[in-house]
């Protein structure tokens, strides 16, 4: 009865203990952000569970701490976040990869040895006199010696992105816009005028983009923070991706040796060789017609091949580190977190249940990478109708792939947390990017341009260093092996990009699967890092309201 005398409210009616209180004013309800914290459903609006008991012990009940057994939370379909009951998911895409990757198989044992013998006759140098097995061993010396500390500078970039997050978004978005106008001065002293207007005009954009974005920096900044902090504490994303490098880059040169081989296998078809008379002589004159009908719709299905593994390589990667996020979101902190390997754990998904999920979406993208390389070929054609029609059409397949590739990075953060197939996935994923669409975009792009103005960075100073090491050598080493300098310096310059593209992967898989679970559960982070959970909601206050 005091509580409502103090509240200057009416007495309650007859039968205290016969029927449910009723509902608290709007002012004592729970505001998020606050400790203690109200049950998932509090935010949806759902009215106090009826239950007979006074109104003041019903109110303390309801906003009491959560028990760590709590149930998961289920999205769109009723699909649980780390469900333990394993399903295959698009069992049917799966099997269709590896039916699809033995006939490449096959098709490699007949092409690899012509192509290999092709593609390593007269690349590798002469040893006669003893300095092309030095130059080989200190070719090799030094890539490794780049190797080592493009790395080491990508860890210090990971580390610099976590401490000055805020500075560093706003110093990347300044040095792109510095970057257009230079590119536009530069190609207007070159005599490109329509590209320099281009530039000039992309520079002004994004300088208005920073103006009306930025107010999302302090967003962007507890997000790549968080993220940093969380690769740091779970290196092994790094090893994956690293894992993940090494099979792109070994598949790729057995796709080239096959590709080369390809070729070699029609050879004799490609040649229309006629015998004639000349100065007395009979010689055998051959003109190299192209290759077959056959020849074609094999290099199709290589081409093919090349696109759709080598996606679904990388988003076995990416799914993989989005678990490992979704794990950090969702499980750190509560009883619920393995006792084992996280990485490992998501890792053992992506390549189960949810592997047929991967090779779906990354079908897609294959598919639209594969014509679109088919027409990129009519381009060169003679025929000038046609060679600008194809040029229309690769122009609208280039941004039609872009598209799906966006997509598909959230879709797939969906198959990591929740291992949804890939329709109910992509589903979730339309009605999240309706709702959170221009968030999503600008937090990419906020946090893009740090990721990749430091690519740039961590190349640039790897070359700096492959030179310094050069010039280390004498000024007289580059007179004698200027093309060996040259190609030395490029290719430590190569390696610090790859080094650095493996931490700038790993960071924007991190943003992507922490944007989906705070869009599809924004409590969970409330109940297990609720110092974390503030800072986002002082940043972005719509983060209480799920998408529904």
């Amino acid at each position: 009865m005091a509580y409502y005398q103090q509240q200057s409210a009416p007495p309650p009616p007859q039968g205290f203990y016969a029927a449910p209180p009723p509902p608290p004013p709007p002012q004592q309800a729970g505001y998020y952000g606050q400790q203690p914290y109200a049950p998932d459903n509090a935010y949806q609006g759902a009215p106090p569970p009826p239950q007979y008991q006074p109104y003041e012990q019903q109110q303390q009940q309801q906003y009491a701490q959560p028990p760590p057994q709590a149930q998961p939370h289920q999205s769109s379909g009723g699909y649980e976040k780390f469900s333990a009951k394993v399903r295959f998911n698009d069992l049917w895409a799966a099997i269709l990869f590896f039916v699809h990757l033995a006939g490449f198989i096959v098709l490699a044992a007949f092409a690899v040895p012509k192509g290999f013998k092709s593609t390593t006759k007269g690349i590798i140098p002469s040893t006669q006199g003893g300095s092309g097995s030095s130059d080989i061993t200190q070719f090799v010396v030094m890539m490794a010696v780049a190797a080592v500390i493009s790395f080491v500078l990508s860890m210090l970039y990971l580390l610099a992105m976590q401490r000055f997050a805020g500075p560093m978004i706003k110093i990347t978005f300044v040095l792109a816009i510095i970057l257009y106008f230079v590119m536009a001065a530069l190609l207007f002293v070159k005599g490109s005028r329509i590209g320099a207007i281009i530039m000039l005009i992309l520079g002004f954009l994004n300088m208005l983009m920073f103006w009306l974005w930025r107010s999302r920096i302090p967003f962007a900044t507890v997000m790549l923070e968080t993220v940093c902090s969380v690769t740091r504490k779970y290196g092994g994303t790094i090893g994956v991706s690293v894992g993940g490098l090494v099979l792109q880059m070994a598949w790729i040169f057995l796709w080239l040796v096959t590709a080369v081989g390809v070729f070699g296998l029609f050879d004799d078809q490609r040649q229309n060789c006629t015998t004639r008379i000349v100065n007395g002589r009979q010689q055998r004159v051959c003109q190299n017609s192209g290759l077959p009908a056959a020849g074609y719709v094999v290099f199709v299905f290589t081409l093919f091949s090349l696109y759709w593994t080598s996606q679904v390589l990388s988003n076995v990667i990416h799914v993989t580190i989005c678990g490992v996020f979704g794990t950090f979101y969702f499980l750190e902190g509560t009883a619920q977190m393995p006792a084992g390997s996280i990485t490992l754990g998501s890792l053992k998904r992506a390549v189960t249940s949810a592997f047929g999920s991967i090779c779906f979406g990354s079908l897609i993208i294959a598919i639209v990478q594969t014509i679109r390389a088919v027409v990129r070929s009519l381009a060169e054609s003679d025929d000038g109708i046609l060679a600008f029609v194809a040029c229309i059409f690769a122009c609208l397949l280039a941004y039609i792939e872009s598209l799906i590739e966006y997509f598909n990075r959230y879709a797939f953060a969906q198959v990591a947390i929740y291992g949804k197939p890939f329709c109910p996935a992509a589903r979730d994923t339309w009605t999240m990017i309706k709702d959170r669409g221009v968030e999503a975009i600008i937090n990419d792009n906020l946090i893009g341009n740090v990721l990749g103005v430091g690519t740039l960075l961590i190349g640039a100073l790897t070359a700096t260093i492959g030179y310094l090491y050069l010039l280390s050598k004498g000024a007289a080493f580059f007179d004698r092996n200027y093309s060996y300098a040259i190609a030395a310096i490029v290719a430590c310059f190569l390696i610090g990009l790859a080094m650095m593209s493996l931490v700038a992967g790993v960071i924007d898989s991190g943003v992507v699967s922490t944007f989906v679970a705070l869009a599809e559960d924004p409590m969970a982070l409330a109940r297990t890092k609720p110092e974390l959970f503030e800072r986002i909601r002082q940043t972005w206050p719509d983060v209480v309201v799920g998408v529904n």
